[in-house]
C-alpha cells in the first residue's frame, strides 16, 4: 500500500525542461556578455588616433639638362644604395665639338711654335712632340666617345620603338652596325692613348715655358672629357623601383624626376591626434597597434616623438576618416612598431594608446 505522504517522483525530463527553461538563458547571457566585453576591448575599441606607416621614398634627378642616355633599371626591380640608376649626358655634342676643334688649332700652334727648337732641343721637342701626339689622341678620343654615346642612345630608341614595330628593319640594323663600328674605334683610341701616354721624366729648365703651354692644353682637354663622360645618377638608399619617368634618349631637365626608389621597410608610424586635444602621449607610451586588413593583426609599439606644434593631417588619413574635403591639424606623432609587426609602407592602423 503507497504512503500517501511520500512526495510523487518528478521525471528527469521534465527537471531538464525546468532547468532549461530558468537557468538556460541567464547563463547564455553571462557568457555573450563575457565574450563581447572581450572582444570589445580587445579588438572594437575606438582608437585614440589614425596613423599610417611613413613611406620613404627618393627620386632619382639630374642637377644639370642633358640627354638620358641610359636607364639600368626597370619598374618594380629591387635595387642597393650606391647602384647606379641611369646616366645623363650633359653636354652639348655640338658644343664639345668646337671646343675640341678649338684644342686642336691651339695645339697646332704650339707645334709650330717648336719647330725652331728642333736642331737645339731635339730630345726635349720630342718627348714634346710624343706629348702633343698623345693630347691630340686624346681629342679625338673624345669626339669618339661622344659620337658612340650619341650611337649608343639612339640605337636605345630604335630598339624600343622596333619592339613596337614602328621602325623598319634597315633603320634598325643600320643605327646597330654605326654602334659597334663607333664602339670598336672607341676602344682602339683608348688603347692608342693609353700606349702614347708618357712616362714621368725630369725636364731641364729649357722646358719650363714649353712645360707651361702643354699644361693649359691638359687642363681643357680634362674640362672637356669630364663633358663629355655621362654622369651617373645613384640610388640613395636600398629598396625597390617604384616610378620610372623618363626612357632612355630622352632629353631632361635640371631638376627633373626620372625615376623614384621607395624603401620596403617600416621604421615608424606617423599618426596625428586631432582636436580637441585632452591629454597627448608622451614619447615612451605604450600603444597598441591594430592593422586595417581583412585578418586584424594587432602588435605593440612605443611612442618615441610628440610634435610642438599642430600640423596639417595627411589627406590620405583624413580620406580614412571621410573628412577629406576639409584640412584640419593635428599634434604629429611618432610610433616604432614592433618588429613582428609586418606592415607595408604607406598602410594605415589604428592606434589605441595604453599609457
Amino acid at each position: 500500500m503507497n504512503d500517501p505522504t511520500k512526495p510523487v517522483p518528478t521525471p528527469f525530463s521534465v527537471r531538464w525542461r525546468s532547468w532549461r527553461t530558468r537557468l538556460l538563458p541567464g547563463g547564455v547571457f553571462a557568457v555573450c556578455t563575457a565574450t563581447v566585453a572581450a572582444l570589445w576591448g580587445g579588438t572594437v575599441v575606438a582608437p585614440s588616433l589614425l596613423a599610417e606607416a611613413e613611406l620613404v621614398r627618393s627620386e632619382i634627378r639630374s642637377a644639370q639638362s642633358g640627354t638620358l642616355v641610359s636607364l639600368h633599371v626597370r619598374l618594380l626591380e629591387p635595387v642597393v644604395a650606391g647602384q647606379t640608376i641611369a646616366l645623363v649626358h650633359v653636354h652639348d655634342p655640338r658644343t664639345a665639338s668646337a671646343e675640341l676643334e678649338l684644342v686642336r688649332a691651339e695645339l697646332e700652334a704650339t707645334r709650330v711654335s717648336m719647330e725652331p727648337l728642333l736642331d737645339l732641343r731635339r730630345a726635349a721637342t720630342d718627348r714634346a712632340r710624343l706629348a702633343l701626339e698623345w693630347m691630340e689622341a686624346r681629342v679625338s678620343l673624345a669626339g669618339v666617345r661622344a659620337d658612340s654615346l650619341q650611337a649608343s642612345s639612339d640605337f636605345e630608341r630604335m630598339e624600343q620603338l622596333r619592339s613596337r614595330n614602328l621602325v623598319a628593319t634597315e633603320d634598325f640594323e643600320r643605327a646597330r652596325t654605326r654602334r659597334d663600328s663607333l664602339r670598336a674605334q672607341l676602344e682602339a683610341q683608348e688603347a692608342l692613348v693609353e700606349t702614347l701616354a708618357p712616362r714621368e721624366i725630369e725636364q731641364p729648365d729649357e722646358d719650363r715655358v714649353l712645360s707651361a703651354a702643354l699644361e693649359v692644353h691638359d687642363r681643357r682637354l680634362r674640362l672637356i672629357e669630364a663633358a663629355t663622360t655621362p654622369v651617373p645618377l645613384r640610388a640613395a638608399h636600398d629598396g625597390v623601383v617604384s616610378t620610372i619617368t623618363r626612357q632612355a634618349g630622352e632629353t631632361v631637365q635640371a631638376g627633373e624626376a626620372i625615376a623614384a626608389i621607395t624603401a620596403p621597410r617600416v621604421a615608424r608610424l606617423v599618426g596625428y591626434v586631432r582636436q580637441p586635444l585632452d591629454r597627448p602621449p608622451a614619447p615612451g607610451s605604450s600603444v597598441k597597434i591594430r592593422t586595417r586588413r581583412v585578418s586584424r593583426t594587432i602588435g605593440r609599439g612605443i611612442v618615441t616623438e610628440t610634435g610642438v606644434a599642430l600640423e596639417v593631417v595627411s589627406p590620405t588619413l583624413l580620406a580614412a576618416l571621410g573628412r577629406s574635403d576639409t584640412p584640419e591639424l593635428g599634434l604629429r606623432i611618432h610610433i616604432a612598431p614592433s618588429p613582428g609587426l609586418d606592415l607595408f609602407p604607406g598602410e594605415q592602423v589604428d592606434v589605441v594608446v595604453l599609457d
